[in-house]
């Protein structure tokens, strides 16, 4: 973190009215930092605090979310149109057949041949390609459409739950409430995308995965205003 980011992060400290016990009794955060002198155990507890996972819960987008995990959410057997072809039927058939095979080539090309490393859900562009890859696929009964897994469904738990992770009192507190808008995956309130910016990123990106130490709590304290 440069120091811009812990100023950011000092304001918040200052005004945190979060209670825990210190090593004279319970007190605010606020009134432990704020005051003449800061201990190094009283820095540590704090610094502590920040670690532990906020609450309530707060959803944001990861950075290094699992090809694998993604790749084993999504319902594979809804690319196949679940009527069988006929006379009828074989026109529609072929060109839902074609749709979804567009589909899943955007998912390979998006996601890349193996089933190992990272994905980062914060690339907007990437993101919306991956979901709508997985929705609107008319393969149910009488070509009806169908999720692939996009949002939790019977048989799997949500792709969307792959991309997204509890933040962190720390990531929490680099969250601009005002700029955000829910991750459109069907669940309320989940994720943050950062509207202000022109790369999908979340506010908490600065400091994804970020932690803190009591020594730079007490650093914190004393950096000029």
């Amino acid at each position: 973190m440069d120091d811009a980011q812990l100023l950011v992060l000092r304001t918040h400290i200052q005004a945190n009215t979060t209670v825990l016990s210190f090593g004279g009794g319970s007190a605010t955060i606020a009134n432990t930092f704020n005051a003449a002198t800061l201990g190094s155990g009283d820095a540590a507890i704090i610094a502590d605090w920040y670690k532990l996972t906020a609450s309530p819960d707060y959803f944001i987008i990861r950075q290094d979310a699992s090809v694998k995990a993604i790749r084993n959410a999504i319902m594979w057997p809804r690319y196949t149109p679940a009527p069988t072809v006929s006379g009828a039927n074989a026109a529609q058939h072929t060109a839902c057949s074609n749709l979804c095979m567009n589909k899943s080539q955007n998912l390979i090309a998006i996601l890349g041949p193996s089933t190992d490393g990272k994905f980062d859900a914060t690339q907007a562009s990437l993101t919306n390609g991956i979901k709508d890859a997985t929705t609107v696929l008319p393969t149910g009964a009488a070509f009806a459409n169908q999720d692939a897994g996009w949002v939790p469904l019977s048989g799997s738990p949500g792709l969307s739950n792959q991309l997204v992770r509890k933040a962190t009192n720390l990531e929490r507190a680099f969250v601009a409430v005002s700029t955000v808008t829910a991750l459109d995956d069907g669940v309320s309130a989940r994720g943050a995308w950062n509207t202000g910016t022109g790369l999908g990123k979340p506010d908490v990106a600065t400091v994804y995965g970020e932690t803190i130490s009591g020594d730079l709590v007490s650093h914190i304290k004393g950096l000029p205003a």
